[in-house]
């Protein structure tokens, strides 16, 4: 029973824990579900970033693509904003002129006829002053187109003039380069050529040794003849000895014996003297042949050299002729050096020329832009001189003041002096671009001369 009723009486709470712990275990199914569907969106989220991410990237291309068109569109919607500004504020000054003379229509018809017969006088007044201004506007581009035709002429002719210049330039650095080539081929020949000193002693020395060869050759005939004077005297005394010895054998006579016995001592002597003479001149002949011979053997070395040194002084003389030849046919030293400083002159001439065109060329510019200056000064004066006319007839038709009158005329005098004084101011500086050009003239015919001159020094 106490069993039970402890059953019983836990029967709740046990109930209300199997109940958590049911609670318990379906908590994590359902966090699991949870969080299965949190990563479900968060993967659909990353694929939707992803999508963002591709079409950002894909309107950023399509932006940097557009961004030059959209510009000049804004920049061409700029422009016509401000054409549209400009036509505004042309209209409302229309439609202030339209309102004046709308009011001046309101008022007394004597008035609007007075008002529209000033208008028909400054009307007709502004036609002819327009057709004037049309008329010198035409004169003036003319003489634009004119100024411009024979600005482009020059620069043309100055093109021209500079590429001949260019052109000469080059041909006179080759022919420089080629005498100089030349001159050095020259210099070569003259160092490996004898010089004239060595060659004229060696002509003094070869006519030394031809005088003493010819002594020597004097001294070899007057042995040679003294050799055969001995030789047939001695032939002639042999010949007499003999003849004597043959006498002394025949003769029988033993008285003459003693005589004979002298004659055959003084004999002996004479063959003893005539032998001692023909082995001293056999000496002398043979010493004599020796020098002789040396001094031949000395000639003939001389002679080899000699000619191998005529050999060699013709080959030069054959170079130098050829030589000499190309330069009667080239251009001599100095006035290759004249050439050289001439082209130096006629470059920085060129160069000082270039300077002196573009200095023109700037200060025409400048002519240029002061006549349009002076051109829009004289239409605003004009402008000035048309209002002050047209205040002087309104003031003349509606008012008596003669002080204002006389103002406004001096005002307007005034106005027709300067005009004057600035149409005398462009006649000035068309006079000054006439005489720019005319610098300009003086230049071209400067370089033509420089190139004629070049080309006559050439020929």
């Amino acid at each position: 029973f106490r069993e039970r009723m402890s059953g019983d009486v836990q029967s709740p709470e046990a109930q209300d824990f199997k109940g958590s712990q049911i609670v318990i275990n379906q908590e994590p199914g359902k966090e699991n579900g949870y969080f299965t569907k949190l990563e479900q969106d968060l993967s659909n989220l990353m694929k939707k970033l992803s999508e963002t991410e591709l079409s950002m990237a894909e309107q950023k291309e399509i932006y940097e693509s557009d961004k030059e068109s959209w510009q000049n569109v804004r920049a061409g919607l700029q422009n016509e904003v401000d054409t549209l500004t400009e036509k505004v504020a042309v209209l409302s000054a229309e439609v202030k002129e339209y309102s004046e003379n709308w009011k001046t229509l309101e008022e007394d018809p004597d008035t609007l006829k007075s008002s529209l017969a000033k208008a028909t006088i400054r009307l007709a007044a502004v036609c002819a002053e327009n057709e004037k201004l049309k008329r010198k506007c035409s004169l003036l581009q003319e003489l634009d187109l004119q100024a411009r035709n024979s600005r482009d002429m020059l620069q043309e002719e100055l093109a021209t003039v500079q590429n001949s210049l260019v052109h000469k330039i080059e041909e006179l650095k080759q022919e420089k380069n080629k005498l100089e080539a030349d001159f050095q081929i020259l210099k070569n020949i003259h160092a490996e050529c004898f010089p004239y000193n060595e060659l004229e002693e060696l002509r003094q020395e070869l006519n030394k040794l031809t005088v003493k060869h010819r002594e020597l050759l004097a001294n070899k005939t007057m042995t040679d003849q003294m050799n055969s004077k001995l030789i047939n005297q001695l032939r002639e005394e042999i010949s007499q000895y003999q003849e004597s010895n043959s006498i002394i054998t025949k003769s029988e006579d033993t008285n003459q014996m003693p005589d004979k016995q002298e004659s055959l001592i003084s004999n002996k002597q004479t063959e003893e003297l005539s032998k001692d003479m023909k082995s001293h001149s056999e000496k002398m002949y043979k010493l004599v042949k020796d020098q002789l011979r040396e001094s031949e053997d000395h000639c003939r070395e001389l002679e080899k050299q000699l000619a191998a040194l005529v050999q060699q002084n013709l080959t030069s003389q054959l170079a130098e002729a050829e030589l000499r030849d190309q330069l009667v046919d080239s251009v001599p030293h100095s006035r290759f050096l004249d050439l050289k400083t001439q082209l130096t002159n006629s470059e920085k001439l060129i160069v000082e020329l270039k300077a002196e065109s573009i200095r023109l060329q700037e200060s025409v510019v400048q002519a240029e832009s002061q006549v349009k200056d002076m051109e829009q000064l004289r239409h605003c004066h004009g402008y000035q001189h048309d209002a002050l006319q047209r205040q002087v007839l309104e003031l003349t038709a509606s008012s008596e003041d003669k002080l204002t009158i006389g103002r406004l005329t001096r005002e307007l005098l005034r106005a027709q002096e300067s005009e004057l004084a600035s149409a005398d101011q462009v006649k000035e500086l068309k006079d000054k671009i006439g005489k720019l050009e005319n610098l300009c003239s003086q230049q071209e015919t400067k370089m033509k001369t420089l190139q004629d001159h070049h080309c006559s020094e050439k020929t």
